[in-house]
Parts: structure tokens; sequence; C-alpha cells
């Protein structure tokens, strides 16, 4: 049986805070660079969120679609590699 751990409403709203920055710092360009502060990823943006949410032993809460990652439609490895190719030329 795990113990159950209470959070304050000032520990809660740094959680919240923190996935909230995390949430900006995800997206990045195809050339690797954070979208919200144009650093390489992993930028610290995200560095910071992540050390608030460690500190208080949580995960982010899962949010589908944020990083901004969208399928091409490419089922085949073949087309996988194509894709790939073209994302790596437009840097």
């Amino acid at each position: 049986m795990t113990p159950t751990v209470y959070l304050s409403h000032v520990a809660r709203a740094q959680i919240a805070i923190a996935e909230a920055d995390l949430y900006f710092h995800l997206p990045v360009t195809p050339g690797g660079l954070c979208v919200t502060c144009a650093e390489p990823e992993p930028c610290s943006g995200r560095y910071a969120a992540l050390q608030v949410l460690l500190r208080y032993g949580v995960l982010p809460k899962r949010r589908p679609g944020v990083a901004g990652v969208r399928t091409t439609g490419s089922q085949t490895m073949a087309g996988f590699v194509t894709d790939q190719t073209r994302s790596n030329e437009a840097r």
C-alpha cells in the first residue's frame, strides 16, 4: 500500500505553472530548436520546468498533440525515409 501524499495549494500552483511552461517548450522546429525560446532542444525552459516537477515527485499530465508532432500518412519504411529526407533538406 502506497502512502498518500498531500500537496499544499502553493505546491499545486507551482506544479501547474511548471506543466504550462513545459508545454510551451515542447514543440521544436525541424532543425531541433525550441519554438518558444529558439534554444537547441532540450532548452533551459524545459529543464527548469522538469526540475520543479521532479522536486515534487510528479509526472506532467499527458496532453496528446502538445508537442506538435503530426503524422505524414506514410505507412511504409520507404515513405518514412522519404519524409525524413525531406525534413532534413528543409534545415
